[in-house]
């Protein structure tokens, strides 16, 4: 990603004041014309900026819209999981679960049951299971994603790290 993209584009959410959603998307369009960012792109980035200041209002509009422009699986597939993120994040955990769900089973045909990006949301998944005490199907969901992650990404990669430390946390959880 264009780390100039990503800077102006974070200033902009932060200081977009009464700004409608459509208006960040024309300025956000604008902003990305100088990248290799596709416009989906752009506004994908512009929904998670919309989470992280916690205006989950337009973000969910956004997530919304972008669903139903795209036919790309893969762009879907991402957008479901951005989308049950922010959904976990406001407590709706089933809404999470099936948009995760929804993202994985796309995932899986459009890029490969062993794609980074299955392992991404399967961590995803889990960590609602856990917070929901589900611990097992947890469990099962943090060994698979860390397998697909060693085995696309390299034992040292962050991710890697991360689906470990969460593993761990269930199995403390658990008694182990």
């Amino acid at each position: 990603m264009n780390i100039d993209f990503s800077k102006k584009l974070s200033i902009l959410v932060s200081k977009k004041g009464n700004d409608s959603l459509e208006t960040l998307i024309k300025k956000t369009s604008e902003l990305s014309k100088n990248t290799n960012l596709s416009e989906l792109s752009a506004s994908i980035y512009l929904a998670n900026e919309l989470k992280k200041i916690g205006d989950y209002v337009n973000a969910k509009k956004l997530y919304e819209k972008l669903l139903q422009q795209t036919t790309n699986d893969a762009d879907k597939s991402t957008l479901f999981n951005n989308y049950g993120a922010l959904l976990q994040d406001l407590g709706d955990n089933q809404k999470a679960i099936e948009l995760y769900e929804h993202s994985l089973h796309i995932s899986r045909n459009a890029l490969g049951p062993e794609h980074p990006s299955v392992a991404t949301t399967m961590n995803n998944l889990a960590a609602v299971y856990e917070t929901l005490g589900h611990y097992q199907k947890a469990l099962e969901l943090y060994e698979h994603s860390l397998h697909i992650s060693r085995n696309a990404l390299g034992p040292e990669h962050p991710s890697v790290a991360t689906t470990m430390n969460n593993l761990a946390a269930v199995y403390e959880a658990l008694g182990h």
